[in-house]
């Protein structure tokens, strides 16, 4: 039987607060993780009345629905449910659970991320053992347009007792522009493995999108043989910092990978900042991106008893706790820098299998047969009409770099003759500019500023390091083999591709 909507929950103050929501600064995978700490909350509190209700061991499943074109995104979880005060509670805003101890804590994660994701959104609950179903409906231009000071409660009698489920509903995500495609789509998903890792690992916890299981595996750490003995790289820390506790280990990756490098920082077992390939690197212990310990140093830190940002994607450092904290990981961490740097010198490279190779050689080779619009260019090019050359481009180069000041890349190979390299990256060109400008202020150096926002580095870089690099290498060898050919005119394109080679077999990596 369906019963009249008569319970209501008071959302003052003004209810038109909701519709500021979508201008927080959410991640999707930050905001959509709010619904999964609620569940994993709920589940962690209750599981031991899930148990007794049900009669039978307890695991939770959260299932993650996105449909694109819909623009809808549903979160479904079987953990305890709700009750009715419960329910009230959760739809009222800064009103915090009774236990604040998890990572349900502020009373605000559920209502910021669903108004972030989009303008309508519905929220369904019953509670192991109870058999009256309650939902409500939050829709956003309304609220701002009627200033209601309830929220209707509808209710459902008649379930079965036995179940016990959480569902929340958004739609509108497209009215927001919230749209999850490609590389995004696989970052959603990837960061939601890396922020409830713990969870996962543990085994009573499936996280699922559009019936995909998420994973996280464990990075591989170094292990060494020292007298007949494995000596695994990974060491527990226990640091204090002004009262409060830094847990957790570091160690070193058997591979260096500068994406899977860094430290990731947990709060009561979800990671808050870090996480492949954004892991927190401090200057003071990382030094540059290229450093020997900026892809080899790992580690996992907990900080239970410190705050965090509102959209819980940052530790909320305060006063001179971060310099301190700084010091204390740099003094933990001193060997196993200095570890990371004579594993370095000694590590094999990997290389590509044949089949791996012919696996990149068959989808290039599909890419570029369906890619009409370079084969127009190709042959606009073959029929003569080609760019003038710029002039100007010397001196632009040089305005660029200026005002890259000290962000400028400053680069001396080491044993090699080659020129100096200035690299400057520049992320607010337009994507119309050219991927990169060259220029030779000097006999002895070459200087290149790379546009980030071209279409070739979205498309094919994108957040890859290892990619960026190999771009910026293969730029650097083009503008010496440009070098060359401005000063031997009569040098063949055949000869300058044999030059090239010579450069590139030379060129060894920075780091």
């Amino acid at each position: 039987m369906t019963g009249s909507a008569t319970p209501t929950v008071d959302i003052r103050p003004d209810s038109d607060i909701y519709e500021t929501y979508r201008r927080l600064s959410y991640r999707p995978w930050y905001a959509i993780a709010e619904f999964v700490d609620n569940s994993t909350q709920n589940f962690a509190v209750q599981r031991g009345a899930i148990e007794e209700a049900t009669g039978q061991p307890a695991s939770l499943s959260i299932d993650l629905f996105y449909d694109r074109d819909a623009g809808t995104l549903s979160v479904v979880d079987n953990a305890m449910g709700m009750n009715l005060e419960e329910f009230s509670r959760a739809l009222q805003l800064a009103k915090p659970p009774a236990n604040t101890s998890g990572r349900s804590e502020f009373g605000m994660g559920l209502k910021t991320a669903a108004c972030w994701l989009g303008p309508r959104w519905r929220l369904t609950s019953k509670r192991a053992g109870e058999t009256v179903e309650y939902s409500a409906v939050v829709d956003v231009a309304k609220l701002k347009a009627d200033k209601p000071t309830s929220l209707a409660i509808e209710t459902v009698e008649g379930r079965d007792p036995a179940g016990h489920y959480t569902r929340v509903e958004v739609e509108g995500l497209l009215e927001y522009d919230r749209v999850f495609v490609g590389r995004t789509l696989g970052k959603v998903k990837s960061e939601i493995a890396s922020i409830y890792r713990r969870d996962l690992l543990g085994g009573q916890v499936t996280i699922t999108f559009n019936g995909e299981r998420l994973e996280w595996t464990e990075p591989d750490l170094l292990t060494e043989q020292v007298d007949g003995e494995t000596i695994v790289w990974r060491r527990e820390i226990d640091i204090t910092i002004n009262d409060k506790p830094v847990g957790g280990w570091i160690g070193l990756l058997a591979r260096g990978k500068a994406a899977d490098a860094g430290f990731h920082l947990f709060r009561r077992d979800r990671l808050i900042q870090g996480g492949p390939p954004n892991g927190w690197k401090p200057w003071e212990i990382f030094g540059s991106p290229n450093s020997f310990q900026s892809q080899r140093l790992v580690g996992e830190l907990n900080f239970d008893l410190w705050r965090v940002s509102h959209t819980k994607d940052a530790i909320d450092w305060s006063g001179a706790d971060e310099h301190e904290l700084l010091e204390a990981l740099k003094d933990v961490c001193s060997d196993y820098i200095s570890k990371a740097r004579e594993s370095r010198r000694t590590e094999a490279k990997p290389t590509l299998s044949r089949a791996a190779a012919e696996s990149v050689v068959e989808q290039t080779r599909e890419e570029l047969e369906e890619n009409d619009e370079l084969g127009a260019e190709i042959t606009i090019v073959e029929e003569g009409v080609v760019p003038a050359e710029d002039e100007a481009e010397g001196e632009l180069v040089s305005d660029l770099l200026d005002g890259l000041g000290s962000d400028l890349i400053p680069i001396t190979f080491g044993n090699t003759s080659f020129p100096t390299m200035a690299l400057g990256l520049v992320d607010d060109s337009h994507p119309s500019e050219a991927l990169v400008h060259v220029g030779f202020p000097a006999d002895d150096k070459v200087a290149l500023v790379m546009n980030l926002r071209h279409p070739f580095v979205t498309e094919f870089v994108g957040d890859n390091e290892g990619a960026l690099k190999v771009l910026a290498y293969t730029l650097y060898v083009d503008a010496l083999v440009e070098r060359l050919s401005r000063k031997n005119a009569a040098l063949t394109p055949a000869q300058l591709r044999k030059v090239k080679d010579g450069f590139l077999r030379t060129l060894k990596p920075l780091a």
